[in-house]
């Protein structure tokens, strides 16, 4: 399988450390991800073909047992629907193991996605929500990463 490397960065990882002064009861472990909005839109404008969900969610859970995690989970994708009800190819959020442990745009960001409207950070925020630990920040980083990969290679122009 040969790598697709993007001709610059189309998202920025911010704040990936544990903060001491948060506590270990007050989601200490914290990150967000901007992603550049004219490849979010593009993402957004690109439908899901049938069935990727569920292999996303399929490959998320392997990936979750592979870091350690098992039993039952919720799956771990949840992608943005268009004004039609169809699926597309920008995340909304994911998920791991957890309380509620996820990364993901808000309900304003989201309005300002389906009216293609300018972001009011410059970039789609991916904010974190019950981060408890270490665990479970390199889990969402990995399986955020992954989605990434993803959508960049299904998004990117033919040459």
């Amino acid at each position: 399988m040969s790598m697709i490397y993007p001709p610059e960065a189309f998202y920025v990882i911010s704040g990936f450390s544990h903060r001491s002064d948060q506590g270990i009861f007050n989601s200490a472990f914290n990150f967000s991800i901007g992603l550049e909005p004219d490849f979010a839109l593009k993402a957004y404008n690109k439908e899901l073909p049938k069935g990727t969900c569920d292999g996303f969610d399929k490959i998320g859970k392997e990936m979750l047992k592979d870091l350690g995690f098992d039993g039952l989970m919720r799956n771990p994708y949840r992608f943005l629907e268009n004004d039609k009800g169809n699926f597309t190819s920008l995340l909304r959020w994911c998920s791991v193991p957890g309380d509620a442990c996820e990364l993901g745009i808000d309900g304003m960001e989201v309005d300002y996605v389906h009216r293609n409207k300018k972001f009011p950070e410059g970039m789609l925020q991916y904010g974190p929500h019950n981060i408890d630990n270490i665990h479970q920040a390199y889990a969402l980083l990995s399986i955020w990463l992954r989605w990434a990969d993803y959508a960049y290679a299904i998004t990117r122009k033919k040459e």
